[in-house]
């Protein structure tokens, strides 16, 4: 009968995780906040974008409209700023637009 405890547990697991994606801010709402950080790190260094360019579509253009990835990096952002791995994607592509152009 063990299996059955472990059903449970699997159970209350799958319940736990549906909370957690339910209580999750929406994709939206962490994509302003990444750019915000962002725009904001972009500003100390002294860097611009391109007009043409928004700091949504540079997010996109790195990690698409993957909402794990998107959670990750904001929390990878929060922790470790112009070391997290975001920023210094971000800043590479900046400096491949501006090398373009």
């Amino acid at each position: 009968m063990d299996f059955l405890g472990s059903a449970d547990s699997s159970l209350d697991s799958l319940s736990s995780t549906e909370s957690e994606a339910q209580s999750a801010p929406p994709f939206q709402e962490i994509l302003e906040s990444i750019s915000h950080t962002l725009n904001r790190l972009l500003n100390e260094t002294e860097r611009q974008l391109p007009p043409e360019w928004s700091m949504a579509d540079l997010v996109r253009a790195v990690n698409a409209d993957d909402l794990s990835s998107l959670v990750r990096d904001f929390y990878d952002l929060q922790s470790n700023g112009t070391h997290s791995w975001l920023w210094e994607e971000i800043y590479n592509l900046l400096d491949l637009i501006n090398y373009v152009f």
